[in-house]
């Protein structure tokens, strides 16, 4: 789609602005270098882009905003009451697409020792989404031999800001990791954020001012 949008871009004389928002690098540079402007949606993408021979002054970041009207501390909370659970639960969630990169399996790691350290707490483990490493992740979930009903698998969902608002602690674990759109609408519900260092994502999490920052891949 590069390619054909700056060859049209071309032929009838018009500008185009070509946008970037994976962390993943490029194949090839001169589709980049043939557009008048490429939108990066944070510094580490046009960092990375420049480093790999697109021209800096053709790039812009913008980073990804929410509409506030729907992610906002004040929508009606639906998850506690979907799952029966009352105010003392402490529920640690993830609103991603189970792929690897994004690495469900250390947030369950996590859980598990949380879990382990402190048997007397409420904590129960909440993902939302789907995608090709679900199956591998309730696998570990059974392997760790975590209850069951702590560890929930809401699947593909609407109505997002309803579940989010719920939350105590949402994580953000990707070891690959443009920006982190999902930990945006979560702070927007004024929930507080745990995420890695992996990619743009400190752009997002200012460590200890708007949430915390972990080394990508520590437990």
């Amino acid at each position: 789609d590069g390619w054909l949008g700056a060859i049209a871009a071309k032929i009838t004389r018009c500008k185009v602005v070509r946008t970037r928002h994976l962390q993943t690098p490029i194949t090839n540079k001169f589709s980049y270098n043939i557009s008048d402007k490429v939108v990066t949606d944070s510094h580490f993408v046009k960092k990375a882009l420049k480093e790999q021979g697109v021209k800096g002054e053709k790039i812009v970041t913008i980073h990804t905003g929410v509409n506030i009207r729907e992610f906002n501390p004040h929508v009606k909370p639906q998850l506690r009451q979907e799952l029966k659970l009352d105010q003392e639960a402490i529920l640690i969630g993830m609103s991603a697409v189970f792929r690897y990169a994004k690495r469900h399996d250390l947030l369950v790691e996590a859980v598990h020792k949380l879990q382990k350290l402190y048997p007397h707490l409420p904590l129960y483990l909440v993902f939302i989404g789907t995608g090709p490493q679900k199956k591998v992740v309730e696998k570990q979930v059974k392997l760790l031999k975590m209850k069951e009903e702590r560890v929930v698998f809401l699947g593909h969902r609407k109505g997002i800001p309803y579940l989010l608002v719920d939350l105590d602690i949402c994580v953000l674990p990707s070891e690959m990791e443009a920006l982190g759109t999902a930990i945006i609408e979560a702070s927007a519900c004024s929930v507080p954020i745990v995420g890695s260092s992996a990619g743009g994502i400190p752009e997002v999490v200012l460590h200890g001012k708007t949430g915390m920052v972990f080394e990508s891949g520590n437990v």
